[in-house]
């Protein structure tokens, strides 16, 4: 069965497509097989890119390796105009480095989670060794501002009416009633 294409893009037989010789990005066992994972869940929401003007891969290699651990026979590529050799393998480098710059917040994920169906594969947003935070522990006293900036919020079943407690009682101390304002506000807390 072929992944569904989100992108619009002509789907075109992997064995024309050509990876790039100055392709500088490696790409582990271990991150095809979790690439393979999301696409078989996500299918294709990005096109592999392909110059125009060298016919090879400027974007995609690891999609590409995903889709071939699939058995995918098609894939969808966006054709690109490179003016030169010196943009085109500009344009295959800054696509892997720039993307390495961000950082992600994972305790935000973490607590974006909540509202999340509770049998939802975490594998599937990409993250290495994302652990969920769903620890039971005791919320730190309300003057321990600091603690609390750096609580992640766990929201089971058996927490969630507490955690909400608590956050209805730091909202009447700090006077602030809206609950994802007060987190913001807690996590930019300067102590």
């Amino acid at each position: 069965m072929a992944l569904q294409n989100h992108t619009g893009c002509p789907l075109i037989e992997v064995d024309k497509l050509k990876p790039h010789k100055k392709n500088r990005n490696r790409h582990p066992k271990k991150q095809i097989t979790r690439l393979a994972k999301i696409l078989k869940y996500q299918g294709w929401r990005y096109p592999i890119k392909v110059s125009k003007r060298s016919g090879m891969i400027t974007s995609g290699h690891g999609r590409l390796s995903a889709a071939l651990l699939l058995g995918e026979d098609t894939v969808p590529v966006s054709y690109q105009d490179y003016d030169d050799e010196d943009q085109e393998i500009a344009d295959l480098t800054a696509d892997n480095a720039v993307a390495l710059w961000s950082d992600l917040d994972l305790a935000g994920i973490n607590f974006d989670l909540a509202d999340f169906d509770p049998d939802f594969d975490i594998d599937l947003l990409g993250i290495d060794n994302f652990k969920l935070d769903m620890a039971e522990h005791d919320l730190p006293p309300l003057d321990d501002l600091e603690q609390m900036r750096d609580l992640r919020l766990s929201y089971t079943q058996e927490n969630y009416d507490h955690v909400m407690t608590r956050l209805d009682q730091l909202s009447d101390k700090l006077g602030i009633d809206d609950h994802s304002q007060l987190i913001a506000h807690l996590l930019d807390i300067n102590l």
